[in-house]
């Protein structure tokens, strides 16, 4: 017998939320690259999870979720863009002295820039970061056990609409991917953006659908 959603589902808002403070704790403003990149890939995570699940159990539930963790992951984005780029200006042009030595005056310039105190995060993430708690305050207490006996006792019909809209949301990811096809240049980025929300989408799924243990290692 294949092991309830509902529960699982729960269960897994509450280790992204956990997962998303974890990460805050350890790495106050965010000062290194390792942080960021953690906090976007589980912001991803959280977007696809409350996207593939959203309308259960009542229209337009996780809604919420899904936008406050992209605006905190677009929030982030200039921060993320100042980091690779000094990580890429700084192995850049190694045959090329001249290039090489703008490329580092370059990479030295965004790393004064980020250290200046008026492109802190803190101030850009504040809004952003309280939204977002309390969106995941708002779903996890749909399906909280201990306050939604109720929703449990109905959980043959719940259960069945969310495996539905699971199954019918996974079948279009699939079908855009086979539409889209082998990715050229100019459609590789649109396309791995794709490919994780499909990864990040079956991750919730593993173990309850035929298929998707294997397919993960390959995604």
């Amino acid at each position: 017998m294949k092991p309830p959603l509902l529960p699982r589902l729960h269960a897994a808002l509450a280790a992204r939320h956990a997962e998303i403070e974890r990460i805050l704790a350890r790495s106050e403003g965010l000062p290194t690259a390792k942080a960021l990149h953690d906090l976007r890939v589980t912001l991803r995570r959280t977007a696809a999870l409350a996207k593939l699940t959203r309308g259960v159990p009542q229209a337009g539930d996780g809604e919420l979720l899904r936008k406050a963790a992209r605006d905190l992951r677009r929030a982030l984005s200039t921060q993320r863009t100042r980091e690779v780029s000094v990580q890429r200006l700084q192995t850049r042009f190694r045959r090329d002295p001249v290039r090489r030595q703008a490329a580092l005056a370059l990479s030295r310039l965004l790393e004064r820039q980020a250290r200046d105190p008026r492109n802190a995060p803190g101030r850009a993430l504040a809004g952003p970061l309280s939204s977002l708690r309390r969106a995941f305050a708002r779903r996890e207490t749909d399906f909280a056990p201990q306050k939604s006996a109720p929703l449990f006792s109905r959980a043959s019909r719940i259960e069945k609409e969310l495996c539905k809209k699971i199954s019918r949301r996974l079948e279009g990811k699939r079908k855009r991917l086979l539409r889209d096809g082998v990715p050229e240049a100019e459609t590789l980025h649109a396309t791995r953006i794709r490919l994780k929300d499909l990864r990040y989408s079956l991750e919730f799924v593993e173990g309850t659908m035929a298929g998707v243990d294997a397919l993960l290692p390959s995604l």
